[in-house]
């Protein structure tokens, strides 16, 4: 689609006065074209001196009009570079945090696995327990670094999937665990293996969809930046 620039959208009133002042300048400019061939027509005539007011009248409205837009316009590309420095950032971040829980999905994952190995270890429960605290964490910053890129959208979208996706895998760890503490392990293995591999493969590929369109959003804010 047609690229639209998002300081439109965050700075309106800017726009509206750098569209004012282009206005009045292309108004102005128009005005004196039209009068200069009877200014030149008319040098000896009392014409003449009204002809060169609106001249003089006209050349001063080009200028005010010109500072207008330009003033606007300056402002407007300033805060356009702050607005991709400030998505160029969190884009790194988001990029970071989803790697960061695609790590914790996978310690959640060995530990239900040490679990089943060695139901009485209290260690392999307090690995898990932790891994989906900081997996919960870190899923929140996720959101909210993901809430200020270019692509919010589509992220925001993948993001929400995973958060699903991962409460319902929390549940099926737990359900796991409780089988192979209560001494069935072939039970808590197959589970592992119909239900809990299959869905945590589902949304770690979301995750590692946030980590592609976090990058590319960070390089594209980064190569606009220094062009």
């Amino acid at each position: 689609g047609t690229y639209r620039s998002p300081t439109r959208d965050l700075e309106p009133e800017l726009w509206r006065t750098r569209d004012r002042g282009l206005g009045i300048y292309g108004g102005v400019f128009l005005n004196s074209v039209l009068r200069l061939p009877i200014w030149y027509q008319s040098k000896d005539t009392p014409m003449h001196s009204l002809s060169l007011s609106r001249a003089v009248l006209g050349a001063f409205g080009i200028v005010t009009a010109t500072a207008i837009v330009g003033s606007a316009s300056i402002l407007l590309t300033s805060r356009h570079a702050q607005l991709r420095e400030a998505q160029q950032r969190s884009a790194a971040v988001a990029a970071r945090e989803a790697t960061a829980i695609y790590a914790q999905g996978l310690q959640m994952g060995q530990a239900t696995r040490n679990i089943i190995l060695e139901p009485a270890n209290p260690k392999a429960y307090g690995n898990f327990d932790k891994a989906a605290e900081d997996f919960g964490a870190i899923l929140g910053r996720l959101r909210t670094a993901a809430g200020l890129l270019s692509g919010a959208a589509g992220i925001g979208g993948e993001i929400a999937s995973i958060e699903t996706d991962w409460k319902a895998d929390t549940a099926l760890h737990r359900r796991i665990q409780a089988l192979a503490k209560a001494g069935e392990g072939e039970k808590a293995i197959a589970l592992l293996r119909a239900d809990e591999t299959p869905l945590w493969r589902k949304y770690k590929d979301a995750i590692l969809r946030v980590v592609e369109l976090a990058s590319g959003d960070e390089e594209r804010n980064a190569s606009w930046a220094h062009s």
